[in-house]
């Protein structure tokens, strides 16, 4: 019972029980409530907002876990004690019987020494601003008895079918003594029996209502029955009906069809891509996207009838990995649109680059001596794998399960590391040639071809045994191979092959014979082939030609380059979509991608990414799968490097990070370098790598400059410092001489790093997700857009908001905590009720350029705000962003009989917080501290830090300040010799003749 803004009502003789509030006063005043049965209700009995005034609440029967919430301090409970009977029996008026469910409340255990039927003391209620001053108790001959409320309930054996339909009702009320029966919706009484038979005649839905009721109250229950049109018994016609499973998905998809139809004794399935089938539950496949109607038609002999469904086979979304060398990142571009759509932070000197077969992950050479694996879905790193030295070329099998990286360990040693994806860990070191580049596994997986550089040749590897099985000598200095989509060719590009005459070089393609392994033809194309990839089909073979400025279109029948296109700068890398219609090269010097349409061999357009993008391997492949999950594997960070330019920098750390610190010894110098660290710093491991070394043609000579690295691990708190000294050998004096100051802390954020953000997948710690769920839906520009959490998995019951910018099929990931984010301050006020993460679509989506009118709907349980005592009314949505906790103006949406809905605007969507506060207690009662997050804090795992370690995106706008460290200072790499130098001169080996 709901009253708003009225006044001088008079209120009696009502009940009002099973709902959330009882008796529900808003703005009203100088009303009286008497003679009332106020009982079983969720939230409480009864209820007045502020703006109360006046109002008289006395003889009334309340019997609730929590009977009155008032918010006003003038409403009078009882009147003078004045002979009657009250509404238990006794033989006073004055107050209101105050009962508990479980039979503990005050009026059921208080103590009547004059047996008035008043308690001897006052009831000053639950919470706040009531005072009983003659609360009514039980007599021990009442002349009213305390009411005992019936419930109505019923069963049918059937809800519905033909007419004549005879329906068996049954009775399951309590605390019933009669019984009033209305068939058909009359409101005329059909029958007082407590279990009858009604038989329905007339078609139609018809509302069926038990009246159940005792001598004091009565109650009631609807349902519904539906009555189809009576049939001819002799003329049984067919019922069709049948489900798909799935219903949506990307090609090749299998959908299960199966037959819910009745009376049928033929179908037909017509799947809408020219194929059918008369089974009655067939599996199909759609092999090509589009949208295809199912038309099911079933029969038997009197009748046939049919049902139309749609099925939707997607596309696979493409994507191109771009390593920058020169920015230590990887460019991810969507090849539908040609247009970036992420950058994500990889190694140092990222190189080679391949794609998973399903898509999932992107392997990434670096030349610090790892792997970086990234996960396509949310494009962040996820993992670091170590491996040898300098690994460049970086292949992977056809099932995914291994990765093969060529490692150049110096002194004439290589090896091919292998990783296990499942763990995430090497399992094997094949030593091959002399400065291997190149990688590539047959299509089968039995097979992996090398490139030796130095030593003219390639190494066949058995992958069953991971031993060299054969050598097949070639043209000079191989650099990079590919195998024929049918494996019966391999291809490799011969960096320098001499002019008869003398003169510049140019380069050659070999072609072996994988049955005999044997060179069966060479092929001449452009000066200094880099890249070498094949078309799906194995018709054309392309490669990027680095000196001469373009690519090499071989015709793979006749042996003979066909077409030549010219690119940028410096190609290098090239990789040819999935369906065989885009050639996609880096540019190296002109920092971009050519896509080139393989149709007419014209440069299309170009896409500008990083500095000095490489990629060299297969870096174009299909994504249509879900982040991956409780990811495992020898984790480490990556952050940005850190150079004598950043003399007396602060910059925050977390307790427990690794990081890589680089200082640069610059060209030209003989200086040795000293390195000095605070106490709580601690080297793990410490490399050199040769930056700008000399071209072997263009530019004769040449010194060489080192970039030396350190891995450093932050193993305890405070402020910290990192002292760097460059020294002269000759005179001992000090030449140059910086400080770094660190912060060690629980994770606060410096130059653009740390916090959250408005997408790009989780940076939460595992150990501290509680429970996800995922929801995927296309995001069009101009649309609204609805992500729903069906499973109910989380607090989150939808995200929403209206899409400025198309992004195709989007993620958004909700997670519920298991305490305060790691990530976050405390919040300073409330009790929690759930922390719960928002991650929207990939790293910079969820901005104000792309989206407006964000919305988040959560949900909270009614027991929840019982157990805890929280006024509803307070409850409340809080955001973290720049720092800081803010309230969130929410709106209640709706209810049910176990949870409140609520609907909040937001700026973005980061890190939240649910809380309420409890109504004011007794003093002397202690709430529950805050559940602590201390010990997830100092047990956090270094990969949790790598995910924690993204740009901070406060409101929608955001900031990423973006470093890509002192290699943007280097001198220009003149000629693919400075990337394959980087591998050689530090083994200080000499050219070969």
């Amino acid at each position: 019972m709901w009253i708003s803004h009225s006044n001088f009502n008079t209120i009696s003789g009502n009940i009002a029980n099973e709902t959330s509030r009882g008796i529900s006063l808003d703005s009203s005043a100088d009303n009286n409530f008497s003679g009332n049965i106020v009982a079983f209700n969720s939230v409480s009995g009864f209820y007045e907002c502020r703006a109360c005034r006046r109002n008289l609440i006395f003889n009334n029967y309340a019997n609730n876990s929590l009977n009155a919430d008032i918010n006003t301090v003038d409403t009078t409970w009882n009147i003078e004690k004045t002979p009657g009977t009250n509404i238990v029996g006794g033989p006073f008026l004055g107050g209101n019987f105050w009962a508990k469910p479980r039979g503990n409340g005050f009026s059921q255990t208080a103590t009547d020494r004059d047996k008035d039927g008043i308690a001897d003391s006052a009831y000053t209620g639950d919470l706040q601003n009531v005072t009983d001053y003659l609360p009514l108790v039980s007599v021990s001959n009442p002349e009213k008895p305390i009411p005992i409320l019936p419930v109505a309930n019923f069963s049918t054996n059937v809800t519905g079918g033909y007419a004549p339909l005879s329906v068996q009702f049954t009775d399951l009320s309590q605390n019933a003594i009669s019984w009033r029966w209305d068939f058909e919706s009359d409101g005329n009484i059909d029958s007082t029996d407590q279990n009858p038979v009604h038989t329905y005649t007339i078609q139609g839905n018809h509302t069926v209502n038990l009246i159940a009721g005792n001598e004091n109250v009565t109650d009631s229950k609807t349902q519904e029955i539906i009555v189809q049109e009576a049939q001819n018994e002799e003329k049984i016609l067919p019922f069709v009906d049948f489900s798909a499973n799935p219903m949506s998905g990307y090609a090749p998809l299998s959908v299960q069809f199966t037959d819910l139809s009745k009376n049928a004794t033929s179908r037909n399935w017509d799947f809408g891509d020219g194929t059918n089938s008369t089974e009655q539950n067939p599996m199909h496949t759609y092999s090509a996207p589009g949208t295809y109607t199912v038309n099911l038609t079933v029969s038997n002999a009197n009748d046939s009838t049919s049902k139309l469904s749609t099925i939707n086979v997607l596309q696979p979304s493409v994507y191109a990995y771009i390593t920058n060398m020169g920015s230590n990142s990887v460019s991810v571009i969507d090849t539908s649109t040609n247009t970036v759509t992420a950058t994500i932070n990889a190694g140092h000197y990222p190189l080679g680059v391949v794609i998973a077969p399903d898509g999932t992950k992107a392997y990434v050479a670096n030349a610090e001596g790892t792997v970086s694996i990234i996960d396509t879905s949310i494009n962040n790193v996820i993992g670091t794998v170590e491996v040898g030295g300098y690994p460049y070329g970086i292949a992977i099998s056809p099932d995914g399960k291994k990765v093969y990286v060529a490692c150049d360990e110096g002194s004439n040693n290589g090896y091919i590391y292998v990783i296990d994806t499942s763990t995430n860990t090497v399992t094997a070191a094949v030593p091959v040639g002399d400065t291997h580049l190149g990688v590539a596994v047959t299509p089968n997986g039995t097979k992996v071809y090398v490139t030796n550089y130095f030593s003219d040749n390639i190494s066949i590897i058995d992958t069953a045994t991971n031993n060299v099985i054969g050598t097949v000598n070639i043209g000079d200095f191989p650099v990079a191979v590919a195998v024929n989509p049918d494996g019966k060719n391999v291809y490799v590009a011969n960096t320098n092959y001499p002019l008869e005459g003398g003169g510049r070089f140019t380069g050659t393609v070999s072609v072996i014979d994988t049955t005999t392994n044997n060179v069966t033809a060479v092929v001449e194309v452009g000066a200094s082939p880099s890249g070498i990839a094949v078309n799906p089909t194995g018709t054309k073979v392309y490669v990027a030609n680095y000196v001469s400025n373009n690519i090499s279109v071989i015709n793979t029948a006749t042996n003979n380059v066909t077409a030549s296109v010219n690119l940028g700068i410096r190609p290098y890398g090239v990789a040819v979509s999935p369906d065989g219609s885009k050639v996609y090269v880096t540019n190296q010097g002109s920092n971009n991608v050519s896509v080139i349409d393989t149709a007419t061999n014209n440069v299309i357009d170009t896409v500008n990414v990083g500095n000095s993008p490489v990629a060299f391997g297969q870096f174009i492949g299909e994504k249509s799968v879900a982040p991956v999950s409780n990811f495992s594997g020898n984790i480490m960070q990556v952050v940005p490097e850190l150079t004598e330019a950043d003399n007396g920098r602060r910059v925050n750390f977390k307790y427990g990070e690794i990081f890589y610190l680089i200082l640069r010894e610059k060209p030209g110098t003989s200086y040795a370098l000293q390195l000095k660290l605070s106490n709580g710093l601690t080297i793990l491991s410490e490399k050199s790598v040769l930056i700008n070394p000399p071209a072997y043609f263009e530019v004769p000579g040449g010194v060489m400059g080192v970039d030396h690295i350190w891995k450093i691990k932050a193993n305890s708190e405070g402020n910290k410092q990192i002292k760097g000294t460059y020294i002269q050998p000759l005179t001992r004096n000090v030449a140059e001489t910086y400080t770094v100051y660190l912060k060690i802390g629980d994770g606060g954020s410096s130059g653009g790093r740390g916090g959250g953000g408005s997408g790009g997948g989780s940076t939460e710690p595992a150990r501290n997700v509680d429970v996800k769920e995922l929801s995927q839906v296309r995001v069009v520009s101009g649309n609204p857009v609805k992500f729903d959490f069906p499973k109910n998995a989380t607090c989150v019951v939808y995200v929403s908001f209206d899409a400025k910018k198309t992004a195709g099929k989007t993620t958004t990931i909700a997670e519920q905590l298991k305490a305060k984010s790691t990530l976050t301050s405390n919040l300073s006020s409330g009790e929690v009720y759930k922390y719960f993460n928002l991650w929207v679509g990939n790293a910079g989506f969820a901005t104000e350029k792309n989206i407006e009118n964000p919305v988040v709907c959560f949900k909270v349980e009614k027991s929840w705000l019982e157990d805890k005592n929280i006024d509803q009314n307070s409850i409340t949505l809080n955001r973290y962003s720049d720092k800081k906790w803010s309230e969130l103006p929410i709106k209640l949406l709706r209810e049910d009989s176990k949870y409140l809905y609520f609907t909040a605007d937001t700026p973005g969507f980061t890190y939240f917080a649910i809380t309420g506060k409890p109504v004011e207690n007794e003093a002397g009662i202690e709430m529950k501290p805050e559940t602590s997050t201390a010990e997830l804090d100092q047990n956090i795992t270094t990969s949790e830090i790598e995910q924690s370690q993204k740009p901070e995106q406060g409101n929608l706008t955001g900031s990423h300040e973006s470093k890509e460290g002192n290699l943007t200072s280097m001198p220009e790499f003149k000629t693919l010799y400075a990337i394959i130098c980087l591998f050689i001169a530090y083994a200080g080996r000499k050219r070969k003749n």
